[in-house]
């Protein structure tokens, strides 16, 4: 049975950064740049960095390499701005929270979700990858 993380801490990121560098290790990455970030408004305060609102991770291709950071950053392709408690239910279970449009279309007109930038232009690679479905069975 796999353990399960609390989401966006610190281990939980650990493990992230470990399944997504092994799902991509070995495919051609040489002429892909670009940069996937995801940030989660009202987080629980244990999971924030002091002085921080905010938490998130980011996965950076570029140069043949990946990099999967703990934090929100300001230079990414795509950002995906989320409500921590809505992010939650889709990192727990990413079929479900995906099958019904009309809850993305409330939470994106409640500004519980916002997308910067075009998710279309995500490599292939990336949307293969799918890393919501990767990282669920290891989140509480």
């Amino acid at each position: 049975m796999l353990e399960r993380l609390e989401f966006m801490s610190p281990t939980w990121i650990a493990m992230a950064r470990e399944q997504i560098l092994r799902a991509l290790d070995g495919k051609d990455l040489r002429t892909i740049r670009f940069t996937l970030c995801e940030e989660f408004t009202n987080p629980p305060e244990h999971l924030r960095p002091s002085g921080a609102q905010t938490i998130g991770f980011y996965v950076r291709l570029g140069d043949g390499q990946v990099e999967v950071g703990d934090r929100p950053i300001n230079d990414a392709d795509c950002t995906i701005i989320s409500d921590y408690a809505d992010a939650l239910s889709v990192a727990r279970d990413p079929e479900a929270a995906a099958a019904d449009p009309a809850v993305m279309a409330e939470r994106m007109s409640a500004g519980r979700l916002k997308i910067i930038g075009d998710p279309s232009a995500a490599p292939a690679v990336l949307t293969k990858l799918d890393i919501h479905k990767l990282l669920a069975p290891h989140t509480a």
